[in-house]
């Protein structure tokens, strides 16, 4: 059959459709076009014309997007970005910065046409032979009446392979087998099947997809072998099988464990498979299964409601129970009606019944809580699926958390309470550095503890001012190495509070992270003002001799000029250099130690104190370690003839003379003020007791 439609070739090709790419411009707030129909497989392309732009279609801005896209934070840059629409339905997508002044648009997605579909119907991922897994094969089927000519297509995801001169017929299969002897032998197939040339599927799950001689994914699947997916195909001896060529490929719930005995044992596992004949996997005997998926909720929802699919099961009748988790109690919620319930299906083939959980939103402080749900069904039905629903539901009464306790890092510096929803509150310091654009603050707490809270949209109807008192509530985000908060409420407590006073230091570091302070700076470098992004970047020598950035962006009113006058006029090279603001970072991996930024309010942020520059002897002065334990070690030059040690209130705490120690044992944890006085001056140190 195969040579005939080869001979066919150039007859049919004429008739095959091909993918397409389509053109996005991106400019000055509006996508062009911003309404465009599209076939499933085919390319968008978007092309940054000019602008501070991005494209965001993802899940979590858009949950009805049949699948996510886009292309990370807004650049300036002339950047593309390419996506490939593989599944029909309605996408949203907008530019995260220009969103309020409508740069929004709209993507529909149609089913592709007979000739440009083919599906991946069986998937032998883990058969159960000890060793190398030599019976792996991937069923590809033509479900058109038309040819498909797959010359240069490729397997993209999964394993490698490319396809040599061939056509797939009408209502054929094609085979993709790790082994091919292996498997025609113990399959006794005699139909076409192509070998890998290498790879081999993941036992634990992985995407496979084909794509054409234009790189275009015409279909793919993502398979696991964890539930929702059945277990029976991990190593047990049963491949997995598409059951219905009309439904969704990529829900899990359309894929069964074979049932079809190939009269072959392995490893006294029996060997259900078949390759090259489509699967019903029972569709026409009665089944029942949860249509929703494992959820999260808030306790403030409400009444949420679930449903459950019944096929084929008229007059039938089934339950739902509780099975389990933290949340069982009548204090927590409510069913309608109470579980364990009995329902009768009714008179259609295929029937969606719904149950109603009704959520008490009461007002205690209580953890994040599980409600376990499982099916029961008698004889003649069955459970398709694991039968298990679980409903995680998140307390809204959350109680206020000191900013100190979720900052904690562990050994590769990743904050541990990243992923955590809470309640942080706080004084506003400092600008809306997006202009009310979205939202990027801090709020800092009386102790001089803060956090940068950030989210592309406003939040609450909140405008910021300094000086407000805040409860903010919502996600923690390790972003760049800064912990931030995603806030999803904002709640006004109080206006015109003080803020803290900057604490003095002399290099940025990771124990000022979120931070107030005033930063004291040896020089700017020659040629260190950019212009980068929204703002500026100042590359600065600190007292320390290591440089940073102050990041100074346009909401703050700054411009080149005063920045090039402050560190570059007729008074800077007389003066001491100070900048006050918000210690960011912007490192890129672990162990985020590194690449710390400071972020000045505005013009009030720099100061030039005339004649307070640090004596020539400073820098002959050594202070380690730093952080300390306990004892601090002291290389001083002649010209110092005492010391004092301050906390961050200016309270002395020691005096005297210098020697080559200095005790810190019996202090509290905390950062300290260390001045050294000799010759024409005197400096100072941060130092941090651990």
């Amino acid at each position: 059959m195969r040579y005939f439609y080869l001979l066919l070739f150039f007859v049919l090709v004429a008739s095959l459709s091909a993918q397409t790419n389509h053109a996005v411009g991106v400019s000055s707030n509006v996508f062009t076009p911003d309404n465009l129909t599209i076939t499933v497989g085919d390319t968008v392309t978007w092309t940054n014309n000019g602008g501070f732009h991005n494209v965001n279609g993802s899940t979590a801005t858009y949950p009805s997007n049949p699948a996510g896209f886009d292309n990370g934070n807004a650049a300036s840059n002339a950047w593309t970005y390419d996506f490939v629409f593989t599944q029909p339905g309605t996408y949203d997508y907008q530019c995260d910065p220009h969103a309020g002044f409508g740069m929004v648009a709209q993507i529909v997605v149609e089913a592709a046409t007979a000739a440009d579909t083919l599906l991946i119907t069986e998937i032998m991922y883990n058969p159960p032979e000890g060793g190398t897994d030599s019976l792996e094969f991937i069923e590809v089927y033509n479900p058109s009446t038309a040819a498909v000519n797959m010359t240069g297509w490729t397997v993209s995801q999964g394993v490698a392979l490319e396809f040599p001169l061939y056509i797939l017929a009408p209502g054929e299969f094609l085979i993709l087998a790790g082994n091919e002897a292996a498997f025609r032998n113990v399959f006794d197939y005699t139909g076409d099947v192509f070998e890998w040339t290498s790879g081999g599927l993941s036992n634990g799950g992985e995407t496979i997809a084909l794509s054409n001689s234009s790189g275009t994914v015409i279909v793919a699947v993502e398979f696991d072998d964890r539930a929702p997916w059945p277990a029976g195909t991990d190593g047990q001896g049963a491949s997995l099988v598409f059951c219905d060529i009309t439904a969704d490929i990529t829900d899990a719930a359309n894929w069964q464990a074979a049932s079809n005995v190939t009269g072959v044992v392995i490893d006294d596992k029996a060997l259900l498979a078949d390759p090259g004949a489509l699967s019903d996997c029972g569709l026409d005997a009665p089944a029942l299964k949860w249509i929703t998926q494992d959820l999260t909720v808030s306790e403030g929802d409400g009444t949420v409601t679930i449903s459950v699919e019944a096929r084929n099961m008229q007059g039938l009748q089934f339950e739902v129970r509780l099975s389990g988790g933290t949340t069982t109690d009548a204090g927590d919620l409510t069913t309608d009606p109470v579980l364990p319930a009995t329902y009768t299906v009714g008179d259609q083939a295929i029937e969606t019944l719904t149950i109603d959980i009704i959520l008490t939103d009461d007002a205690l402080e209580e953890i994040e809580e599980a409600l376990g749900l499982t099916l029961q069904v008698t004889a003649p039905a069955e459970i398709t699926g694991s039968g298990e629903l679980t409903i995680t539901i998140l307390d809204n009464d959350q109680a206020v958390s000191p900013i100190a306790s979720v900052n904690e890092l562990d050994a590769n510096g990743v904050a541990i309470s990243a992923g955590r929803t809470v309640a942080l509150q706080g004084v506003v310091h400092c600008i809306d550095f997006r202009d009310n654009d979205g939202i990027q603050f801090w709020i800092i707490e009386p102790n001089g503890d803060g956090i940068n809270v950030f989210n592309f949209n406003d939040v609450s109807d909140y405008q910021v001012n300094e000086g407000d008192e805040i409860l903010v509530t919502g996600e923690l985000v390790q972003f760049r190495g800064l912990l931030e908060i995603v806030p999803d409420a904002i709640e006004l407590v109080s206006s015109g509070n003080d803020l803290v006073a900057p604490t003095r230091v002399d290099k940025l570091e990771e124990s000022l992270e979120n931070r107030y302070v005033t930063l004291n700076i040896d020089r700017a470098i020659e040629n260190g003002i950019e212009r980068a992004g929204g703002g500026f970047n100042v590359t600065v020598v600190q007292r320390d001799l290591d440089t940073t950035v102050v990041r100074v962006e346009d909401e703050t009113g700054i411009d080149s000029t005063f920045l090039a006058n402050y560190f570059f006029g007729d008074q800077a090279p007389e003066s001491s250099l100070v900048v006050s603001g918000l210690v960011s970072q912007r490192d890129f991996s672990a162990p985020f130690d590194e690449f710390y930024q400071l972020f000045p309010c505005g013009e009030s942020s720099f100061d030039l104190v005339t004649g307070t520059r640090e004596p020539e002897w400073a820098q002959e002065v050594l202070v380690y370690p730093n952080p300390t334990g306990g004892v601090l070690e002291l290389l001083l030059p002649t010209e110092v003839n005492s010391y004092r040690l301050m906390d961050l209130n200016g309270r002395i705490l020691q005096q005297g003379q210098p020697s080559t120690s200095l005790d810190l044992t019996e202090l509290p944890a905390g950062m300290y003020q260390l001045q050294f006085i000799g010759g024409n001056g005197f400096i100072s140190r941060t130092v941090i007791k651990q």
